[in-house]
């Protein structure tokens, strides 16, 4: 049985999707952060840098994975074109949540901050292309 406020198509979720990628992209930031003040790690300095090159690489990549640009274009498409474009839509958010994850975890293994600020760049990324939730 389905519920009355589930959307009829994937594309229709994707708003909801994208916004729950960015926050929880956002919130393991933090955690990675607030574990790296509380366990102060003593590891590679080389995974720190590592974390950060990933993390101005990744949301590049997802870019090209996505095909629309840096920044996609809210327009009104027919349903069909809107379902082909919805998984490469979602995989550019899930890398961009990745490069998030890659440097909280660089944090929480290596002693320094300059991840969190590498992350910054994908979470722009990520907000900058928050689709829309009107049709």
């Amino acid at each position: 049985m389905r519920r009355s406020n589930a959307p009829a198509d994937p594309g229709q979720a994707l708003p909801l999707l994208a916004r729950t990628l960015v926050g929880s992209s956002a919130m393991i930031v933090a955690v990675g952060a607030a574990l790296q003040w509380q366990l102060k790690p003593q590891g590679p300095e080389a995974l720190s840098w590592g974390a950060i090159a990933l993390a101005l690489l990744l949301p590049v990549v997802a870019t090209l994975v996505r095909g629309e640009g840096l920044v996609a274009g809210q327009r009104r498409e027919d349903a069909e074109t809107q379902r082909a474009r919805f998984g490469r839509r979602l995989v550019f958010f899930a890398i961009n949540e990745g490069a998030c994850v890659i440097c909280a975890v660089a944090m929480m293994i290596a002693p320094s901050l300059l991840p969190a600020a590498a992350a910054l760049f994908p979470l722009a990324v990520m907000a900058m292309n928050l689709p829309s939730t009107s049709r």
